[in-house]
């Protein structure tokens, strides 16, 4: 026979089950919410080592933005002297240069003396080389204006663009360094 101590005896007993049930759940919610956290941090300490990729980066995009504000030999009839981006412009439009000049050979000759002079390339230093080329597109037509070539590009390499536009379509300009 039960009595009525036994009876809630088993009631508290059961309570406690219930109670520990829920706590496990939550101690098991916690360790899972632990293990996303520091596969999170880990993650994000990845991305942030990768600072030489970008400061490269960052370099080579504000090299080639001079590089495309440069003061070139070619002036126009107004005696204003081209930048290399207008010469780029002119080069793709078949414009000569205010003394008769082929601004395509001014660019070309301009850009050797620009890379050469200010940057260092070669089989005994890091960066074995760079590319520089400007494209025209206009919509689904691409047509290279110019591809340089300095030293040797064998595999790895950082890569700058910048867009100017020479309507109805755009120039992109990149350099290329190669390691």
């Amino acid at each position: 026979m039960r009595t009525w101590k036994n009876r809630s005896l088993s009631q508290a007993a059961r309570i406690k089950m219930e109670n520990r049930k829920g706590q496990e759940e939550i101690a098991g919610f916690v360790a899972i919410v632990l293990i996303v956290s520091v596969i999170i941090v880990i993650f994000i300490g990845a991305s942030l080592n990768n600072k030489s990729y970008d400061r490269r980066n960052i370099i080579l995009n504000h090299y080639l933005q001079s590089l495309n504000q440069f003061t070139t030999e070619c002036s126009s009839y107004g005696s204003n002297y081209r930048d290399v981006a207008d010469l780029i412009r002119d080069c793709h439009n078949n414009r000569r240069c205010s003394s008769g000049e082929d601004s395509c050979i001014v660019l070309n000759d301009t850009l050797k003396e620009a890379i050469n002079s200010t940057l260092t390339y070669g089989v005994n230093h890091s960066r074995k080389g760079y590319i520089f080329s400007a494209i025209y597109k206009n919509g689904v037509q691409e047509e290279k204006i110019i591809v340089k070539i300095f030293g040797n590009c064998p595999g790895d390499y950082s890569k700058a663009e910048a867009a100017f536009a020479d309507l109805p379509g755009t120039i992109t300009t990149s350099l290329q360094e190669c390691y």
